[in-house]
């Protein structure tokens, strides 16, 4: 019984969970057919004779073009964010998974003052590296502007 129990809880769950997906799954449905009706309406344009044919073919390959163009600007800043959320992520990790390392005893043996070098440069070079990450992470909000702007001039 209890069993059947937490399973109807999960369930009722995931179907919270599922309901607003699948009202954004109608609502895309719509648009999409709305957008096929355009398509054919363009197609039937660009098929008809007369002095207008010309003139409508270039506005749909115009319209075609501004459309891969926004797409390819669209990808190139999804590619800043993602790299950007990544190297920010980074930082602090040399400290966090080697500090550990040099914990306990392993300070105090014979070898104390090597490891206390080691240890040394291991803080350097992780400060440098989070610095240089964070540079890095400037410049690709930088970018990710720069691209931004690009995309309103569209």
């Amino acid at each position: 019984m209890r069993g059947s129990l937490s399973v109807a809880k999960r369930m009722a769950a995931n179907a919270g969970r599922l309901l607003p997906l699948v009202a954004q799954i109608a609502t895309i449905g719509d648009e999409l057919a709305t957008l096929g009706g355009i398509d054919e309406k363009l197609k039937q344009f660009a098929a008809a004779p007369g002095d207008d044919s010309e003139a409508i073919n270039l506005a749909h390959s115009l319209k075609s073009l501004r459309d891969r163009e926004g797409r390819a600007v669209g990808g190139a800043r999804q590619i800043l964010a993602d790299l950007g959320k990544e190297v920010n992520s980074r930082a602090g990790r040399i400290l966090l998974q080697s500090s550990p390392s040099f914990a306990g005893e392993v300070g105090r043996g014979q070898s104390a003052e090597i490891l206390r070098q080691a240890q040394k440069s291991l803080v350097e070079c992780a400060a440098e590296v989070d610095r240089l990450l964070a540079a890095v992470g400037e410049w690709l909000t930088g970018a990710a502007k720069a691209v931004d702007a690009a995309s309103v001039q569209l």
